[in-house]
């Protein structure tokens, strides 16, 4: 018979139910079951996919048709190993390598115009819908999309301003840099999550508005309305 003498070793759990919440979080019970498309994974939509992630996110699937560009690295959260890879392609294997309770990041190379009805099929089955900075063609594909289903998923529209205070990923450079961006980050990532939990029941507006002297500073004319900075407001849809 073999004796052997009992060593201690260190367990390190990295599930999610530990990960998010040491088995006491409910909201990640929920979260985990969740899926959601992201339409456009530039230096916004790439972020808002990544802090979903972070908080429990248990499913996605990511939308792009471009590849990461050197410049580009400055304000997204891919770095330069996936320079000239596509945007969701490189975003999904990022999240898959970082966060490994999710059970599925799949991506489609493609604008969303060019997704074939298999595609689409996929992203009828999610449970929200994020478009994150795309052209207004594509926002405008996205609803005649909706608008043809009989239980469409939930349309969050998450943009920033291109001559703003915020950054913009517009062809035209503007002085802006990743801090400025990750307040509209946290906004729509905020507003996913609301929908879950069922604190956003109805169509509305939150809006993020950066520092008015900022822009006064960069050459910018400020409206009377711009009475806060560096505030959130809620507004209704109209």
């Amino acid at each position: 018979m073999l004796r052997a003498s009992a060593i201690r070793c260190p367990v390190s759990r990295v599930d999610g139910a530990w990960i998010h919440g040491r088995d006491q979080n409910e909201q990640y019970q929920s979260l985990a079951q969740r899926k959601i498309a992201f339409i456009g994974c530039g230096a916004l939509g790439a972020a808002i996919a990544r802090l979903l992630a972070q908080v429990g996110l248990g499913a996605c699937i990511l939308v792009d048709g471009d590849d990461l560009a050197g410049h580009n690295t400055s304000r997204h959260v891919l770095g330069q190993r996936f320079t000239g890879k596509n945007k969701a392609v490189a975003t999904a294997k990022m999240l898959k390598e970082d966060f490994p309770h999710i059970k599925s990041a799949d991506a489609f190379p493609h604008r969303f115009q060019a997704l074939c009805t298999a595609d689409l099929q996929k992203l009828a089955e999610c449970d929200v819908v994020i478009s994150a900075g795309i052209d207004i063609d594509g926002d405008a594909a996205l609803d005649h999309w909706r608008t043809g289903l009989a239980k469409p998923p939930v349309h969050v529209c998450a943009w920033v301003e291109p001559f703003a205070v915020e950054a913009g990923c517009g062809n035209v450079f503007q002085p802006h840099g990743a801090v400025e961006l990750q307040a509209t980050v946290g906004l729509a990532a905020g507003v996913a999550l609301d929908v879950f939990t069922g604190r956003v029941s109805k169509s509305m507006r939150r809006v993020w508005q950066g520092d008015a002297d900022d822009a006064s500073r960069r050459g910018g004319i400020v409206l009377p309305s711009f009475t806060e900075n560096k505030s959130v407001t809620e507004h209704p849809w109209l």
